[in-house]
């Protein structure tokens, strides 16, 4: 497939902070007027209503499960290389690869394009495992399901629907499903079913209606299901977010209902599976029941410090947190990579840097070059009271700062919003006194500017506070990233993103017999680096190093 290699995704280029934002609002806005599953389920009522087969001549089956891909192109292709090989060798033991692939959300960065598509996911994989084009291979080849995570939402699903419900190819993976959701019917009575929950979590009644209609006409009594969902609401439910695991568990017990002839459950949910956050975390109940997030497939890597050890108050029972992957102590090592935010994130510290540059020339206009080298903080400020455009420049970058505060983490350490918010303004008002004495810094220099022009002296200032700005602002900006998620435990979003991190990635690999689920957790701690091989050459990328990959734990049985 022809298509361009992309870096990571740069989450703090302000142009791309901005271009997510407004797609994230206007798929917020019209997504709930203009719902494509409402169309999907009128298309396909008669057509598409029941499972997808993969029982009929099988004693047992093997399904791979990856989410959060399409970010950048090495972590990206080294998973869908990975996924490619026949088989893989764990402890000794080769685990083929599944005859289906599951692509549990967010299957693209930072925004739904059919361009983004094509550079970041179709062509990676397409390239992992070419596609074969033999008289047989439609029943060799392995079938590949996706549910939409909130990135792939963000253009109302449409370029979602062309990749992966028009029956088309990637690679030598064969799309099969017409919907954003669908159920699988595997050997044993068993069952994976894929949720569409939209940009807020929530399950339309036609896609209830469709689960409940294969549960009634499909299902045996005492099926069991694997449930994918695009988010790990369990763990939202910690925090202050928790409506989006009330409409999980809605769910949930639509699965489970009571069949009115035997007054039994239809099905028993046994492993639920997630991503939307970038690591491996597994959570077990008393009941024996698993709920998993694994978001490894190529994005940056979330902490794992952060994560509650027990949650309460769920339905099938409490949850314990039994493995995740990093472990704490690594994932909080990464964290001081914060401080080199500066040059990580040159475009949002020149910002900071203009920002700076911006006060500077103003209070330059302020004073001019007559002002005393002796200047100090008190009369700056005075000055700065009869000046509006620097005092609401000033007040703009305090109530920002503090507005940019995570005030309601998950797994929150303070029950009310305050500390979190105290310290988002707190770090603005860092900001903004940085500014100030990087403009007293130059100030010191002002017997040296007098013998200049006015313009040369301003440009020297307006420069010298770029740099400050730049090398000081973006330092702050990182001190208080590691501040808040090491000892206030929010920010676990940005203060990852900035390191834009390739490695910890994972997927998992499944087996599916008559008396048990095995579950592989696969880790790659480092991904490889890939160059272009030669026009023509096969394989057409070289990795700099062979996949280094490794069982997160030891592999996890469910016996029924």
């Amino acid at each position: 497939m022809d298509f361009k290699p992309q870096k990571s995704v740069e989450w703090y280029d302000p142009k791309q902070l901005a271009n997510t934002g407004i797609k994230a609002v206007i798929s917020g806005i019209f997504g709930n007027f203009n719902d494509k599953r409402e169309i999907q389920a009128a298309l396909y009522q008669q057509e598409d209503s029941k499972a997808h087969d993969y029982s009929q001549g099988r004693d047992d089956i093997w399904v791979d499960y990856i989410s959060d891909t399409g970010d950048g192109f090495d972590a990206t292709f080294t998973m869908a290389t990975l996924l490619a090989k026949e088989e893989l060798e764990v402890d000794g033991q080769k685990i083929p690869r599944g005859k289906l692939l599951i692509m549990g959300g967010d299957q693209v960065y930072p925004v739904a394009t059919r361009e983004e598509y094509r550079n970041r996911l179709q062509g990676p994989y397409a390239t992992a495992l070419p596609a074969d084009n033999t008289d047989n291979n439609g029943d060799r080849a392995p079938h590949l399901f996706a549910i939409p995570g909130n990135h792939d939402w963000y253009d109302g699903l449409t370029t979602f629907i062309k990749v992966f419900c028009q029956q088309r190819w990637i690679g030598n993976w064969r799309t099969r499903q017409k919907r954003s959701y669908f159920a699988l019917k595997l050997p044993h009575n068993m069952w994976l079913f894929g949720i569409d929950v939209q940009l807020n979590s929530d399950v339309d009644f036609n896609q209830i209606q469709y689960f409940e209609n294969v549960l009634k006409e499909e299902v045996k009594q005492g099926g069991k299901i694997i449930l994918c969902t695009a988010e790990p609401t369990w763990v939202y439910s910690t925090s202050k977010k928790s409506d989006a695991n009330n409409n999980l568990e809605f769910f949930e017990k639509k699965l489970c209902a009571i069949n009115d002839s035997t007054a039994q459950p239809y099905a028993k949910q046994i492993l639920t599976l997630a991503g939307d956050w970038h690591h491996y975390a597994r959570y077990e109940n008393e009941n024996g029941g698993m709920k998993i997030t694994a978001g490894g497939g190529g994005a940056f890597l979330h902490p794992t410090q952060n994560l509650p050890e027990h949650i309460g108050d769920i339905f099938g029972g409490d949850l314990i947190l039994k493995s995740r992957f990093p472990s704490s102590g690594e994932s909080k090592k990464l964290l001081f990579n914060n401080f080199k935010f500066p040059f990580a994130n040159f475009k949002m510290s020149l910002v900071l840097g203009a920002i700076y540059a911006l006060v500077g020339w103003l209070l330059f206009l302020s004073f001019g070059t007559g002002v005393n080298p002796n200047l100090g903080l008190v009369p700056l400020l005075k000055e700065i009271l009869f000046n509006p455009g620097i005092f609401l420049l000033l007040i703009l970058v305090i109530v920002g700062l503090g507005a940019f505060a995570e005030t309601t983490p998950c797994n929150p350490k303070f029950k009310s919003t305050f500390p979190y918010a105290l310290a988002g303004y707190l770090h603005g008002i860092g900001q903004a006194k940085m500014m100030l004495f990087s403009f007293l810094l130059f100030v010191k220099i002002n017997p040296y500017l007098e013998p200049l022009s006015q313009l040369k002296a301003m440009s020297i200032v307006i420069a010298g506070c770029l740099v400050v700005g730049f090398l000081l602002g973006g330092f702050l900006f990182g001190l208080y990233l590691i501040f808040s998620n090491l000892v206030l435990g929010n920010h676990d979003n940005e203060a990852y993103s900035s390191l834009k991190w390739e490695g910890y990635k994972n997927f998992l690999r499944l087996h599916v017999t008559k008396d048990e689920v095995t579950i592989y957790p696969i880790g790659v701690k480092n991904v490889s680096h890939w160059q272009p091989s030669g026009k023509n050459a096969k394989p057409p990328f070289t990795a700099n190093k062979p996949i280094g990959y490794q069982l997160i734990e030891k592999p996890i049985t469910i016996r029924f």
